[in-house]
């Protein structure tokens, strides 16, 4: 169970406040649904191409105890998904943040405010 260690913490922390974004604008986050994904996948990529740099200069490790065992390249699996659900936090928040003139009149959004 120990190599689940950063697996668990990382969904510990993630899951809840994607959950509530999606639970409370669940109709502005679908309105762009074809938009703030490309964001995620852009910055997650880079941040694990970033690490991927920085775990080869030997800036930092992982405890082989702890983790999965699964890599891109050399980047532990659960660092690369760490990376993702930050910036779907990100992105999503913004998303949330926008102001409803910034949404398409027949989108969903509109009738539910």
């Amino acid at each position: 169970m120990a190599h689940m260690t950063y697996l668990l913490f990382l969904l510990a922390w993630a899951v809840p406040i994607l959950g509530l974004q999606w639970l409370i604008g669940w109709r502005k986050l679908w309105a762009w649904r074809r938009r703030w994904p490309w964001a995620v996948l852009l910055v997650g990529s880079y941040l694990t191409l970033a690490d991927s740099l920085a775990i080869a200069q030997h800036l930092w490790f992982f405890q082989p105890a702890l983790i999965l065992g699964f890599t891109i390249g050399n980047v532990p699996l659960e660092e690369a998904l760490f990376y993702f659900l930050t910036a779907a936090m990100i992105a999503q928040g913004f998303v949330l943040l926008l102001p409803l003139s910034a949404f398409p009149p027949d989108s969903p959004v509109e009738s539910s405010f």
